[in-house]
């Protein structure tokens, strides 16, 4: 299986539910809008993430990457985090400090996320600190008594994040998903939900959950594959396997090792200049988002999702991720020159709009790391002689920026 859901709803009535996923391939799933704050561990074996995503009001894209596992707590409209206002998490999220093992800082507190089926745990333990407030609140019900309609309209926003009217769209979509989920007719669901008729839920669902009812069948146990991706793209996948399949259901055969990089922004322009660096370069796949999944997350169809390209024989896929993982120093490519002319070529295009730095290390504009060097410097600085090994270290450290060749090689040689 591609996709591992779960999702189950607790007894406790501050929670609306948990779910939990774990892909085996790379694959993008749309998130439709809901009405909850949730508490969501992301989890690999060497790094955990603790993210609180306020309500959204509506759908948006995710890439599922092999390797890491989701665990989500989802709390009813109405119940509160302490010190974040609902209001200011609306269509937003935040990120806490996580060590690996899942325990999370909040409010000065160290907190241990739970696994899928003890989610329970963590939410009555914020509630005994005083981190969880508030009830659960239904868009339908009566103001209160003694509070008028603008005052309970006040209430409801500053409790939920949401206008009464938009609680009640989220609220009932949100039925509508659980409904046609368990399968129930459209027509029936729209017809027990207030919807004028089935054209009516149909919009809305799209609207808010970026599928059609027909499509909803399927979701989330059946999210997009990486091969629907590639649906509009002209340029075909590598290989393929099972090619008795369908060509909606075949899936994209991955080499073992690929380097995964997460831009924020959009990664054409950075893919090209790239390739256009090396002798043996190659774009060899680009994945475009297919017309629902643009309209959801509101970019034009065809826009660049991915793109899998080659330098030198090794591997990359650049994916525009989004703003959620940044790229950072602490992973480069190093590319090893033959000359000088060689190293300025390199070092002139890549450090155009980014950072230097020094030894040779350079930021592009997009964040990516790069270290440009020598073919002969590893050889030299590994010299079993340590006074010449000492001497290549000592003028590489002095430079700042590009390294000088010929000054490395008289360094080497002791001139």
């Amino acid at each position: 299986m591609e996709l591992v859901w779960r999702e189950r709803t607790p007894e406790l009535e501050s929670i609306a539910s948990v779910w939990a996923a774990r892909a085996a391939v790379i694959m993008q799933r749309i998130i439709p809008a809901n009405p909850c704050i949730s508490i969501i561990l992301v989890k690999s074996e060497m790094s955990a993430e603790v993210i609180i995503r306020g309500p959204e009001t509506k759908p948006r894209s995710e890439i599922l990457l092999p390797g890491y596992t989701w665990i989500g707590i989802r709390l009813r409209p109405g119940v509160r985090l302490k010190n974040l206002p609902t209001q200011q998490l609306t269509d937003k999220f935040r990120t806490l400090p996580t060590s690996v093992n899942g325990q999370f800082e909040f409010e000065g507190t160290l907190l241990q996320f739970p696994d899928f089926n003890n989610a329970e745990q963590l939410i009555e333990q914020m509630y005994d600190l005083g981190y969880i407030s508030g009830k659960a609140l239904n868009s339908q019900e009566s103001p209160q008594q003694g509070m008028s309609s603008k005052s309970y309209s006040r209430f409801i926003k500053q409790s939920t994040g949401l206008p009464p009217y938009k609680l009640h769209q989220l609220q009932r979509i949100s039925e509508a998903l659980h409904l046609l989920r368990r399968g129930t007719p459209a027509a029936t669901v729209a017809s027990e939900l207030g919807f004028t008729d089935q054209a009516h839920l149909t919009r809305a669902a799209k609207q808010f959950l970026g599928h059609t009812p027909k499509e909803l069948l399927r979701w989330p146990h059946k999210p997009l594959k990486v091969s629907k991706i590639y649906k509009n793209n002209p340029v075909q996948p590598r290989r393929l396997k099972n090619n008795n399949l369908n060509k909606e259901e075949r899936i994209v055969h991955m080499p073992k090792v690929v380097t995964f990089l997460w831009f924020e922004g959009p990664i054409e322009e950075a893919v090209n200049l790239y390739v256009s660096l090396f002798k043996d370069a190659k774009i060899t796949h680009t994945s475009r988002l297919t017309e629902v999944v643009a309209k959801a997350v509101g970019l034009e169809a065809g826009t660049v999702q991915s793109m899998d390209f080659e330098l030198n024989g090794q591997r990359f896929c650049a994916l525009m991720g989004g703003p959620m993982y940044k790229l950072t120093e602490a992973v480069s490519i190093q590319v090893h020159c033959k000359d000088q002319a060689e190293i300025d070529k390199f070092w002139d295009v890549l450090s155009k709009g980014g950072k230097v730095m020094s030894c040779g290390w350079v930021t592009d504009k997009w964040g990516l790391t790069w270290q440009i060097m020598p073919d002969n410097l590893d050889d030299m600085m590994r010299d079993p002689d340590p006074a010449k090994a000492n001497r290549v270290s000592e003028a590489m450290l002095a430079m700042e920026g590009k390294l000088d060749k010929a000054a490395l090689d008289k360094a080497y040689k002791g001139e």
